[in-house]
Order: structure tokens, then sequence, then C-alpha cells
């Protein structure tokens, strides 16, 4: 409250000139009034200012985390990729090491030998009365034995699906257990349709069973 004849607020001791007493009540001065509004104009510019900052800092940090979610995904992308690149060269080099092998095995084996090398192993698990085919049209059968027939392949391909259908084709026609030998493999389709048709798979040399 401020005297009107002091000058200066009984209270505080402020300036005069802030109220006046008018008929038992308390009113701003123009000064006063002047004064009340550059503070209130100041602390909105100090508020607004404040909010505005914040808003800022906000938006600082928004971005800063984007950003950071962003280079983590772009990381993440870039180690899936070294993987997937390391991945297919290392499958490359299996193969290239797998058909070098199959090449080696080609090279010091005639078809002729690999054809002989396919008996000889039938012979020796439970075929004993295996034999060659006479040379010329085969009709697909390179062993034949009373309860088997036996088929050569001496490539660096891997033996494929169509192959495997007309052996099996063979083998029913003839009612006798069939038997592929292979020196460069099967694909994942033939070994799939050896499986659902009974047909052993065999890779040479040497003569191991393929599962």
């Amino acid at each position: 409250m401020t005297s009107y004849w002091s000058g200066k607020c009984v209270f505080c001791g402020r300036k005069a000139n802030m109220f006046r007493a008018s008929a038992g009540k308390q009113t701003l001065t123009r000064r006063g009034a002047a004064r009340a509004a550059t503070n209130l104009a100041k602390q909105r510019a100090r508020e607004a200012a404040e909010r505005a900052e914040a808003v800022q800092r906000y938006q600082a940090e928004q971005r800063a985390e984007r950003e950071r979610a962003i280079a983590a995904r772009r990381a993440e992308r870039e180690r899936a990729i070294a993987a997937q690149r390391a991945e297919r060269e290392r499958v490359k080099a299996a193969k290239r090491a797998e058909a070098e092998a199959r090449q080696q095995r080609i090279n010091g084996l005639t078809w002729q030998e690999a054809e002989r090398l396919a008996c000889r192993w039938m012979r020796e698990n439970g075929y004993s009365d295996a034999r060659l085919t006479p040379p010329g049209a085969d009709g697909g059968v390179d062993v034949v034995s009373m309860s088997a027939i036996g088929q050569v392949k001496r490539h660096a391909k891997p033996v494929g699906l169509a192959e495997m259908q007309r052996m099996d084709s063979i083998a029913l026609r003839q009612r006798k257990k069939a038997l592929f030998f292979s020196t460069g493999g099967f694909t994942p389709k033939a070994k799939e349709w050896a499986r659902d048709h009974k047909i052993e798979l065999y890779e040479m040399p040497p003569v191991r069973r393929v599962r």
C-alpha cells in the first residue's frame, strides 16, 4: 500500500507515483501503469525467449537423435552388406575349391576307369554279380546286376534333375534298385528326387555315399 501524501509505500518503501489512493481504493498512476506494462512486457519477452530456447533445444535433441538413429541404421546396413559380401566370397571360394577337386579327380580317371570302379564297388558291397554293360548304346545303364543297375557320370558338372528322373524311369521299368555314381556330384533338386525315389547316390573317386 502506498500513501498518497508520503510519496512512499508504507510496507516496501518503493518510489511514489506507483499507486494513488482514491475513495479508499488504490489505483496505478500513469507512470506506475507504464512501468507495470513495461515489466509485464519484459516478463513475457523473457518467457517467450525461454520457450523458444526450450523449443530449439528440444528440436536440436530430436535432430541429434534422428541423426544417431540414421547413423546406426547405416552402420548396421553396411555391416550386413559386408557380411553378405564375405559370405558370397566364401561360397565362391568353396565352389572353386570343389570344382578344382572334381577336375583333379576327373583328370586322373578315364570314363572306362570310372565305370570299372563303380562296378568293382558294387561287387564288393552286396551286388556280387554286377558287371559292365557292353560298349555302345547302354540305355543309360553302365553296370547291371540281378537286383540293381548303376549309372556312372564322369563330368565336372553336377548331375541334374533330368538325368535323375531318367535313371528312376529305367529302374522302375526294370524293377531294380538304382545306384548313381558321379565324379561331379549332384544338384540339390537331383538329390531331393533321389531321396524321394530311393535312388542311392555316390560320389567318386573314392566311392562314398551321398546323403
